[in-house]
């Protein structure tokens, strides 16, 4: 983020880790896009609607995330063929806490979310056994999981607590299989978490105005389809060339 930015972010009202994960691990989320350079004016425009995550003294949080996948990329290929039921498995650090988890996230067909986490002492190249059978899912019976991709973002996490909503920014995303790094710097990604859909949000009125179009966007899912040349990417060769590239 760039000063302005910074700046911004010390107008919020602090909030603790502790009263922002009230909000429950099942929710709704919706996702949009923006380039960083438009930041600046969404947080003008919503400062007064919600607090900030403070951690450590910092209201933007470092997060290393390694994600889990099929040899085969089943995983991946279920986000890209738009499986309603499908998984995500990662391991994630919260930098400034020092808190490593890990995690299953599932969709579900109603398009809400659920999360299964376990703190774990660090991240790992692999799965131990018992996070292994805790994955339940049909697709990748019987296989076992590798680490495919590794990812880092800056967050800043904001949250109205009266009405259990949540919103998360992410910045400065970098993702790389060990034998290559790209970039997305340029690119913000807004999610908007709720117990349910809710348009009169702050956040939602000002992706209306702007017509910020509502994406499904995986950074895993679209940094293997940037990182793995071999995989079928048709399904977010839009999303690519309009948010990442530019074109």
């Amino acid at each position: 983020m760039e000063q302005g930015h910074h700046e911004l972010l010390r107008k919020f009202t602090p909030v603790s880790l502790d009263e922002i994960g009230r909000i429950s691990l099942r929710r709704m989320e919706t996702k949009f896009m923006m380039p960083v350079d438009m930041l600046q004016h969404f947080l003008q425009a919503i400062a007064g609607h919600y607090s900030i995550l403070e951690t450590a003294g910092t209201r933007l949080q470092a997060y290393t995330t390694h994600y889990f996948d099929a040899p085969d990329m089943r995983l991946y290929l279920d986000h890209h063929n738009g499986y309603a039921r499908r998984i995500k498995v990662r391991q994630r650090k919260y930098e400034q806490a020092g808190d490593c988890y890990f995690e299953i996230k599932q969709k579900r067909p109603d398009n809400t979310n659920d999360k299964y986490r376990q703190k774990i002492a660090n991240l790992s190249d692999t799965l131990t056994d018992a996070q292994q059978a805790a994955i339940k899912c049909p697709h990748i019976a019987g296989k076992s999981l590798q680490l495919k991709l590794i990812n880092t973002f800056q967050r800043t996490s904001l949250a109205n607590i009266n009405t259990a909503e949540r919103i998360t920014i992410d910045t400065n995303i970098k993702v790389n299989n060990t034998v290559k790094e790209l970039s997305l710097a340029g690119t913000a990604i807004i999610e908007v978490k709720l117990a349910k859909y809710n348009r009169n949000s702050a956040a939602m009125q000002y992706a209306q105005t702007h017509r910020l179009q509502e994406q499904s966007f995986s950074k895993y899912a679209v940094g293997a389809a940037l990182l793995y040349p071999s995989l079928k990417t048709n399904n977010f060769k839009y999303l690519i060339q309009k948010h990442i590239h530019g074109t």
